[in-house]
């Protein structure tokens, strides 16, 4: 039997399991997955190798599905609003040495083939604690910074059979909004006051035009790993240990990491008119359901509300997890308040069908998503989850988001 680990990355818990000598074939089952899920209580399941085990990714019920981690959408909206059409893996960046280990990542009922940002924060503490070397992040291997792995936006989908999600023409070239505030000095994001106190923002498509790379960490990071994770190659960047957590150490430990994510080619922006939806493509980033659809690693809808703590998660969240326009795989669904500084963020994760304490992918696409729709300026937002403080960090390019960075916590329980 293979030794468990529970590790927490800012409230999102998994089970954590060693894949460098054991086979660990069994635990890779999704009943396996849901067993031990269930029995420490956790949002998901990793399995840390040191190779590419070609490992397809699985549907809730054990059939090969896409990187999304459901059946891959042919002829359907959810096809054409960012559903996984491409491979689960890829290779390094040209040039760069190999990868220092390979990340898995299950949800609790058993379906993988998406990132997971809490998740790769965690996996780098645990490579750390294991006392793996980072040989894999050379300097060419990380010229670009973050996530090797990008996608081109989707195509938009055709109306569908009964009229519920119909394309809306794209906004022209000058129609983007200027941005209202201008970034601190540091980076730090202000907030655009002509945000409406319902959350809407009076402009979409305002993104700070040729914002800096962030960069690596101003202070040196203790270890700088390169790893593949389901959507791609990512860097991580051990910045903090403390003395519990130094490596070959018997007992639990606590971390801080950077972790590199993918580009984001383009927001979709979806709206409700008279009951039915729309998406509609402002300068490449799409809009949702009064909302923002965007794909981090994995798909996100964003919709910014005036309290995040009035919102009955459940029922708000299932219409749009299930809605069909983003049929078959689903979406997360993540409720977002402008608050000083930065956004307050919750989020319902399909796989686990339930609200976590925070969650990575949905914390980037939070951040991604106001500054792009102007409520935001800056390339550094805060973000308060349930429990614990994050930070993401980006550069744009036009409407594209790159050198994306999550920082937060990481927990060996």
């Amino acid at each position: 039997m293979a030794k468990i680990y529970h590790f927490s990355g800012a409230g999102n818990d998994f089970v954590v399991l060693d894949g460098r000598r054991e086979d660990l074939s069994a635990y890779r089952e999704p009943a396996t997955i849901r067993r031990l899920c269930d029995e420490y209580g956790t949002d998901g399941l990793m399995i840390l190798s040191l190779c590419d085990n070609d490992v397809k990714a699985k549907g809730p019920t054990g059939e090969e599905t896409g990187r999304d981690g459901y059946v891959k959408a042919k002829e359907s909206i959810g096809a054409g609003v960012g559903s996984g059409s491409n491979d689960i893996g890829r290779d390094a960046p040209a040039g760069s040495a190999a990868v220092d280990f390979t990340m898995e990542f299950y949800n609790p009922d058993g379906t993988s083939g998406m990132m997971c940002g809490n998740g790769g924060r965690c996996i780098a503490a645990f490579a750390d604690y294991l006392g793996i070397s980072a040989a894999g992040a050379s300097a060419s291997a990380v010229a670009a910074e973050g996530s090797a792995a990008a996608d081109e936006l989707p195509a938009k989908p055709d109306a569908s059979a009964d009229g519920t999600a119909s394309v809306v023409a794209e906004a022209s070239a000058d129609g983007a909004a200027s941005v209202v505030a201008e970034a601190s000095a540091d980076g730090a994001a202000s907030v655009v006051p002509e945000a409406s106190a319902d959350g809407t923002a009076p402009s979409e498509g305002a993104v700070p035009a040729g914002s800096k790379a962030p960069g690596r960490s101003a202070a040196p990071s203790l270890k700088r790993y390169l790893f593949r994770a389901p959507d791609g190659v990512h860097t991580a960047e051990i910045l903090e240990r403390d003395a519990e957590s130094q490596p070959g150490r018997k007992q639990g430990g606590k971390w801080l990491v950077r972790l590199g994510m993918r580009d984001v080619e383009g927001v979709q922006s979806v709206r409700s008119v008279e009951g039915t939806q729309s998406v509609d493509s402002v300068q490449g980033v799409p809009g949702v359901l009064d909302g923002y659809f965007l794909n981090t690693g994995t798909r996100h809808f964003v919709k910014f509300v005036p309290d995040v703590e009035a919102i009955d998660i459940d029922a708000e969240a299932l219409p749009i997890r299930h809605n069909p326009i983003f049929a078959p795989e689903g979406t997360n669904v993540n409720f977002v308040q402008i608050i000083p500084g930065g956004i307050k963020v919750r989020t319902f994760e399909k796989g686990v069908e339930g609200e976590t304490l925070a969650c990575g992918t949905g914390i980037t696409a939070s951040a991604i998503a106001a500054v792009f729709s102007g409520r935001l300026a800056g390339s550094s937002i805060k973000v308060q989850a349930r429990r614990d403080a994050l930070q993401v960090d980006f550069a744009t390019e036009g409407v594209r988001f790159t050198h994306v960075f999550l920082t937060g916590p990481a927990e060996l329980l």
